[in-house]
C-alpha cells in the first residue's frame, strides 16, 4: 500500500513562471479624463491632467507580467485537486516538495527534418530567455496552496530541476513539456 503522506504526479503543459508583477494606479471615481487631442500644446494637457488627478482617490491594480501564469496555475490547481484524496484537508505541518520541470525545446535546436538535435544545441536550458527555476517553483507552490498545504511557508525542503522536453526520440528524456510534482507531508 502506498504511503498516504507521499504524492507524486505529472502535469502536462508548458510550465509558466510566476514572473514579476506590475502595478499601476486606477482612479476610483468614474470621471472622464481630459481628451489629449483637444489641447494645442502638451503643457496645457499635462496641466489639466494634474488638476483632474488632484483630489481623486486611487486604488492600485496589480497584474502579472506573463499572460501564461494564471492559466498554468489554474491547470496545476485543478490537476492537484483531482489527485488529492477527497476527504483530505490541506496539511498544516511541514512539507517537502520536489519539482522536475520539462520546458519546451526551441525549434532552432532541432534539424529541418525534425529527427535530430542540431550540433551545438545546449543540453540544459541555461540560456538567457529561459524561465528562472525559482519563478517556476513559485508558480507551482502558489497553485498548491490551499490544496495540499495551507500556506507555502510550510515548505521546509525543496529540490527542483529544469530540463528540456525533447521533440525528438532521445532515450532518458521526457518527450512533452510539464512538471512532475513530488510532495511529502510530514
Amino acid at each position: 500500500m502506498p504511503d498516504p503522506q507521499r504524492y507524486e504526479f505529472w502535469i502536462p503543459g508548458p510550465p509558466a513562471a510566476k514572473g514579476s508583477m506590475s502595478g499601476f494606479p486606477m482612479p476610483v471615481t468614474r470621471d472622464i479624463e481630459p481628451a489629449r487631442d483637444f489641447y494645442s500644446t502638451e503643457i496645457d494637457y499635462l496641466r489639466d491632467m494634474l488638476k483632474w488627478y488632484k483630489g481623486r482617490k486611487f486604488r492600485c491594480v496589480i497584474t502579472h507580467d506573463s499572460k501564461a501564469t494564471k492559466p498554468w496555475q489554474h491547470q496545476v490547481r485543478m490537476a492537484s485537486l483531482e489527485r488529492r484524496p477527497v476527504d483530505m484537508a490541506p496539511h498544516e505541518g511541514p512539507v517537502k516538495v520536489g519539482l522536475q520541470f520539462a520546458v519546451p525545446r526551441p525549434k532552432s535546436h532541432i534539424t529541418a527534418d525534425g529527427l535530430r538535435l542540431r550540433k551545438g544545441a545546449p543540453a540544459l536550458p541555461i540560456k538567457h530567455g529561459t524561465k528562472d527555476i525559482d519563478k517556476l517553483t513559485r508558480c507551482i507552490l502558489d497553485a498548491l496552496t490551499g490544496v495540499f498545504f495551507v500556506d507555502d511557508s510550510q515548505v521546509v525542503e525543496d529540490w527542483n530541476s529544469k530540463r528540456y522536453a525533447s521533440t525528438v526520440d532521445l532515450p532518458t528524456e521526457v518527450t512533452h513539456p510539464g512538471v512532475k510534482i513530488t510532495l511529502s507531508l510530514e
